[in-house]
């Protein structure tokens, strides 16, 4: 299975891939030069956001740290829309880290915090987050639950922005559950509302999606199509982690080539000289993946990676870094996903529902206390109607009582 929420590939050059790091790295140095001389503490919140934001895909060690000292700031000044920006941002780098329980406890914080003042954008981004956490864990079930709650305030809203995002995180979930022509449907809607509104980002993240889905239905002509498309971009924006992921999505495809038993494979079709060049292609894109994947601690990557990189190394009979690649990927999953992560995710889960359904215990007691009152209401008016009443005709008319 292809890693979902591509990107894609192609080995771009090393000096051009610093460059665009360099690029994303100046805009963080520019605005840590601000952060030290503006005393103001409404800036300096704003700027500890960006700066936060911006490191989750190249330091998330560092975004954590300036996501604290945004949320510190946050706090001292009671800033409720900061306090949740501030958490989702902790959950957006402890994502990043691949530490899905911390940043599940952090989103469901920032969930909370924009339920209770009605922010109904920041609402349906922490849910796409929370619904991303459930799709990595497998959960899709919950994944698809977060993904439509996001997709039907953006709808309600009209954020086309946000729109293409929910549909494409929607069409993983299918993808991943086989689901092809209904995972095709929401990609291609996706990546049609990116191109409308000139998201190169958007647009290429969706080309790789597609791209895995050709590759789990053995078209993988389309499917190194899309995913160079795809590369393409991601190497202008120096998008690190949408790199990673596009190389080793890449390998895949060779290693499946390589794999496949039931399709008549013409290696010439694809350039190569035969299935091992292939399976050397599988073993160079891989290894350039789980490469930086560790360098920006993604080991969700490497994890999935480090499989198909022993599966390949053992079909071309080097069973010594077989080896050496399953116990990278053994060691990885145990750092990703414990039986333990698996149990507080669960456990949070729990929490956000009993949450929900206390919320809405409130506002059904509420409810029923506003009606006990308009019904007591009522009848105090009725008793004074009859009271008055009672008077007017004692008045008029003295003798019948």
């Amino acid at each position: 299975m292809s890693k979902k929420y591509v990107l894609l590939f192609f080995l771009l050059s090393i000096p051009l891939f610093t460059f665009a790091q360099g690029e994303e790295q100046k805009s963080i140095n520019i605005l840590l030069e601000k952060l030290k001389v503006d005393k103001n503490d409404s800036d300096k919140t704003d700027l500890l956001d960006s700066i936060a934001y911006l490191y989750k895909d190249i330091n998330p060690d560092e975004g954590i740290k300036y996501a604290r000292q945004e949320l510190d700031l946050a706090v001292k000044l009671k800033w409720k829309v900061n306090i949740g920006n501030a958490n989702a941002n902790l959950g957006m780098n402890y994502e990043y880290k691949s530490d899905y329980p911390e940043a599940l406890e952090y989103f469901f914080v920032a969930l909370s915090m924009s339920e209770k003042i009605g922010n109904r954008y920041n609402t349906a981004c922490t849910s796409n987050s929370i619904g991303d956490i459930y799709q990595k864990e497998g959960n899709y079930p919950k994944a698809l639950e977060y993904f439509f709650k996001a997709l039907k305030i953006d709808l309600d809203m009209h954020n086309t922005l946000n729109l293409g995002g929910d549909l494409g995180n929607i069409g993983i979930v299918y993808m991943a559950q086989g689901n092809f022509p209904k995972a095709l449907e929401y990609d291609l809607q996706s990546l049609d509302t990116f191109r409308k509104i000139g998201n190169s980002g958007g647009v290429a993240h969706n080309l790789g999606n597609i791209g895995n889905i050709y590759k789990e239905q053995g078209e993988y002509s389309k499917a190194l199509d899309y995913d160079i498309q795809a590369v393409n971009i991601f190497e202008k924006e120096g998008d690190k982690g949408s790199l990673a992921l596009n190389l080793g999505n890449i390998g895949g495809i060779y290693l499946a080539i390589a794999s496949d038993t039931i399709r008549h494979i013409r290696y010439s079709d694809f350039k190569l000289n035969g299935k091992v060049a292939c399976l050397k292609k599988a073993i160079g894109y891989q290894e350039k993946s789980i490469a930086i994947s560790k360098e920006i601690s993604q080991m969700d990557n490497v994890v999935e990676f480090s499989l198909g990189l022993s599966k390949a190394y053992s079909m071309l009979g080097d069973y010594k870094n077989a080896l050496e690649s399953y116990k990278t990927y053994a060691a990885a999953k145990d750092s990703v996903f414990s039986s333990d992560d698996k149990d507080r995710i669960a456990k949070l889960g729990m929490q956000r529902e009993l949450e929900v359904k206390n919320k809405q215990l409130e506002i059904d007691k509420l409810t029923i206390s506003r009606k006990r009152n308009l019904d007591e209401l009522y009848l105090v008016c009725i008793a004074l109607v009859l009271l008055i009443l009672g008077i007017v005709l004692k008045k008029v008319y003295p003798k019948l009582f």
